[in-house]
Parts: structure tokens; C-alpha cells; sequence
């Protein structure tokens, strides 16, 4: 072989391990999208009061020119600006999840802007829509599969065939840094939600359009579940879905190279251990144990100890 032979090979050589490494999703990285996945043929199924649907499954995303829903895999980790919470790709169900952005107000002491990254009314922006068939009409409980890493960015809306009724307002958790169910309203007295109060009422039997808006920007929003069942409490990555009619993108697997940081584990007040710190001790108001709602007590915006003065 010659010199120019041999030179030639190693260049194609070259060129077929960069494209292995781009097929592979290692060597580049794909945006994040807002743009659905899903076809507005796809629709899925409620069977025996129960009906689970990626987040990511939407058919639609209105209202996302100031803040939009953004796809977020290992291939398509997030690039809009301002964005304070690493990508949270493992652990969510099917390998991908959406997440409201971009997230300017993480906590308090950012400037809360109404219309750009605080929306208090439903329906004013990313409005994700999704087809549900309802062999079962009547009530559901609304169940949001989650990742919240701040206290400003735990909130949304869900609405029904284009109405968005008081039940379905300020959807609302407090549980942090890892994926969790939750099926709380924020309300006047309660301001860390109240259970058995988020739902929507299905009027009849058939196609339904359930819709899910912003509230708080930097929201991680996995994947819902509605149910019946007024005790049903989803555990892990939630049932599956069943599908009426199209086809549901299909799951996107991480792939083995990829990697994130552990995001420490959340626990309440009561589990936390105080440590002393050298030379002195600082307690917070947080830091006290309390024994859950009944003590009274609950912890508002995740800094300060409160109490109702309504009913204590």
C-alpha cells in the first residue's frame, strides 16, 4: 500500500467513527424542541377509571412565545436561557419529560413578572393539549408526575375542552429534587395545596381534550395520570398508557454513556437531621421537627414555618 493509499484509508477511517460517535447521541447533542412529538391523530384511552399519558405525548403547544414546554432527552438536553436546574433525564418515565422555560424566577428573591415568568391565570401560556377517550365519564382526580428543584417552580394549571374550571387551578407540590406524584390545589389557606381538591369533571362519554398551562416557569412536568378513584395514589413511573387510536412516539431509552449529578434527596422537616455547626448553632424555622398538617404547622415557600391563623 502507499503512502497516499494509506492516508486515504485513515481519513475514511476518521470519518466513520466521528459518524458513529454522532449517530450514538455522544459526540453532539440535539436541541431541545417545543414542537409535538405526536401526531393530532394520537389518542389515548381511559380504561376503568384510569388513564395515564406522557407529558411529552402532546398533540399541541399554544401561547409558548414568551415561555414554552421544551422536550428534554439525553439527546435534546435544554439551551434556553436562564435555566438553573440541571437536566433530570434519568429516572423520568420514557427517557424524557418537558420542562417550562426558560426559568428566570427560581426563588423569592427573583423579580416575579406576571405574563412572563408567573402566570396566575390559567390558559395564558404553553397550553399542551391531549385527546382522551372516556369510556367512564364523571369525576377525576388530576395526578402530575414531577421535578421541582425550587420554591418558585411548582405550579400549573389543567383545563378541560378549552375551559379551564376553578378545580383544575394552581395545581401544587412541595415535594423536591427527585420525581414524584402529586394531586394538590394551592389555596387561600392552604398554600401548600390541599389534597382531593385538584379534578376535572367529564360530562359524557367519548373524546375529551385535556389541557395543561404554565403557572411557574422552570416546571418539570413528566407525565399525569387521571383517576376515579378517589384513593388511587400512582407509585413510579405511574401505569401505563393504552392508546385509542394513532401511534405514541415511541420511548426514548438513555443511552449508556450518559450522565448527570445526583440531585440530593428531598425529605421533610421531621426526617432532616440537624447538624451543629463548629463553634456555634444556627436554627432555622424550617429545622423544627413538626408532625405533618395536623401539628398545624406547615412549611410556606420552602423557607419560613408557618401556621394558619384561620383555624389555630
Amino acid at each position: 500500500m502507499n503512502f497516499q493509499s494509506s492516508t486515504l484509508m485513515k481519513y475514511k477511517n476518521l470519518v466513520l467513527a466521528l459518524a458513529a460517535l454522532f449517530f450514538s447521541g455522544s459526540f453532539l447533542q440535539a436541541e431541545s424542541s417545543s414542537k409535538p412529538a405526536a401526531k393530532s391523530s394520537l389518542v389515548f384511552e381511559e380504561i376503568g377509571g384510569v388513564v395515564a399519558v406522557e407529558a411529552e405525548h402532546f398533540i399541541a403547544q399554544d401561547l409558548a412565545k414568551v415561555r414554552s414546554w421544551q422536550r428534554i432527552s439525553y439527546a435534546a438536553l435544554p439551551t434556553l436561557k436562564p435555566d438553573t436546574s440541571g437536566p433530570h433525564v434519568i429516572g423520568s418515565s420514557g427517557g424524557s419529560y418537558l420542562e417550562a422555560l426558560p426559568d428566570s424566577r427560581w426563588t423569592h428573591d427573583e423579580k416575579l413578572i406576571r405574563g412572563e415568568n408567573f402566570f396566575p391565570e390559567p390558559g395564558k401560556a404553553g397550553v399542551l393539549s391531549y385527546k382522551i377517550y372516556f369510556n367512564n365519564p364523571g369525576r377525576y382526580y388530576v395526578w402530575v408526575r414531577h421535578f421541582s428543584t425550587g420554591p418558585e417552580d411548582n405550579g400549573m394549571h389543567v383545563g378541560l375542552n378549552g375551559k379551564w374550571p376553578e378545580s383544575g387551578q394552581r395545581w401544587q407540590t412541595v415535594k423536591k429534587r427527585q420525581w414524584s406524584w402529586e394531586s394538590r390545589q394551592r389555596t387561600e389557606q392552604v398554600h401548600v395545596g390541599e389534597p382531593f381538591k385538584l379534578y376535572l369533571d367529564i360530562p359524557t362519554k367519548g373524546e375529551h381534550l385535556i389541557q395543561f398551562s404554565m403557572r411557574e416557569d422552570g416546571f418539570e412536568f413528566d407525565k399525569f395520570v387521571l383517576a376515579s378513584d378517589r384513593g388511587y395514589n400512582p407509585e413510579g413511573e405511574g401505569p401505563a398508557f393504552s392508546v385509542k387510536s394513532g401511534t405514541a412516539p415511541a420511548p426514548l431509552p438513555v443511552h449508556g454513556d450518559y450522565f448527570e449529578e445526583a440531585e440530593p434527596q428531598f425529605v421533610s422537616n421531621a426526617q432532616a437531621p440537624f447538624k451543629m455547626p463548629k463553634g456555634g448553632a444556627v436554627l432555622r424555622a424550617v429545622d423544627f421537627k413538626i408532625n405533618g398538617p395536623s401539628s398545624g404547622f406547615y412549611v410556606d415557600k420552602d423557607k419560613w414555618l408557618s401556621i394558619n391563623p384561620d383555624k389555630n
